[in-house]
C-alpha cells in the first residue's frame, strides 16, 4: 500500500508463508468465491495495511529514554523533524528513505522505540529477518507491555524457525490482550510446526471463536483435527465452511481424507 498507518500495536508484518512440518505441510486456502483477496494464510500472518512501526498514541507520544541528562531544545526539535520526516516516506511508501531514516534516528537515539519499530517492519518486507529481529527484540525489550510488539517478535521468531522463542513470544502477546485473535493463530501454526498439535488445536479453537469468519483459523484447525485423527471434527469444519468459503472447503476436500463424505 501506499500509505500507512501509524498503529503500532495493532502492526502486522508481510511475509513468507509457512503452514507446519514440511512433512506434511497444507496449503493455504483458495481464494474465496466474490474475488476478495484473503489474507496470506499461516505464518505470513494477514498483512491489513499497518505499519509496524510507531506505538499507540503516536510518533510524538514521548522522547526517547534519555538517561542522565535533559534532552536541549536543539535536541528535541531536531527529533520531531526526523520524525516528521520518516512519517512522509512511510505516508509516500518510500521505504528505502524511510529505512536510512529510521536507521539515522536510532544512531543518535537509540532508544527511540517508534524508530526500531519501523526499521523492523522495514527490514522485514525485504526479507532481512535475522536484522528485524534484533530492532523488534530491541523493542520490546522498551515496551514490554505492548502485545503488538510480542505478536511481531513471535512473527519474526516463526518465520526463522525459532519456534520456541515464537511460541513464547505469542505467549506473552496473549497474556497482555486475550483478544489477539492474530496471536492466537501464530501461536496454533507454531505449535503445528513443533508437532505438538493438541497444544495447537486449543490455540486455533480459540482464533475461531475470535474471528469465526475467517476461513485461516478453521483451515488450519481442520488439518490439527485430521492429524489428530480427529476425522469427524474435520467433516464438521468442511462443511461450516461450506456455507461462507465453499473454495476453502472444497480445497480441504481434495487435502484430507473427507472426500466422498458430503452427498
Amino acid at each position: 500500500m501506499a500509505r500507512r498507518r501509524a498503529a503500532g500495536n495493532q502492526s502486522l508484518l508481510p511475509g513468507a508463508q509457512r503452514h507446519g512440518p514440511a512433512s506434511a505441510r497444507p496449503g493455504p486456502p483458495a481464494q474465496p468465491e466474490g474475488g476478495a483477496r484473503p489474507p496470506p494464510a499461516a505464518g505470513g500472518l494477514p498483512a491489513a495495511g499497518f505499519c509496524l512501526g510507531f506505538c499507540a498514541g503516536g510518533q510524538d507520544r514521548r522522547l526517547p529514554a534519555c538517561r542522565g541528562a535533559p534532552v536541549s531544545l536543539k535536541r528535541r526539535a531536531a527529533l520531531a523533524l526526523q520524525r516528521l520526516l520518516l512519517r512522509t516516506w512511510l505516508l509516500l511508501g518510500a521505504d528505502a528513505r524511510a529505512l536510512a531514516c529510521a536507521e539515522r534516528i536510532t544512531q543518535g537515539h537509540p532508544d527511540d522505540v517508534h524508530a526500531l519499530a519501523t526499521q523492523a517492519h522495514l527490514l522485514a518486507t525485504q526479507q532481512r529477518l535475522a536484522q528485524a529481529l534484533c530492532c523488534q527484540s530491541r523493542v520490546v525489550s522498551l515496551a514490554p507491555g505492548d502485545a503488538g510488539a510480542w505478536f511481531n517478535l513471535g512473527f519474526l521468531c516463526e518465520a526463522l524457525g525459532e519456534l520456541v522463542q515464537a511460541e513464547e513470544a505469542f505467549g506473552r502477546a496473549v497474556a497482555l490482550d486475550p483478544r489477539l485473535d492474530r496471536a492466537w493463530y501464530g501461536l496454533g501454526l507454531a505449535r503445528m510446526r513443533a508437532g505438538r498439535d493438541e497444544q495447537a488445536r486449543q490455540a486455533l479453537e480459540r482464533t475461531t471463536e475470535l474471528q469465526p469468519m475467517s476461513p485461516f483459523g478453521w483451515y488450519h484447525l481442520a488439518h490439527v483435527h485430521a492429524r489428530l485423527r480427529q476425522m469427524g471434527e474435520a467433516r464438521r469444519i468442511v462443511e461450516h465452511l461450506r456455507g461462507f468459503e465453499p473454495r476453502v472447503a472444497r480445497q480441504l476436500e481434495r487435502e484430507l481424507p473427507v472426500a466422498g463424505e458430503h452427498t
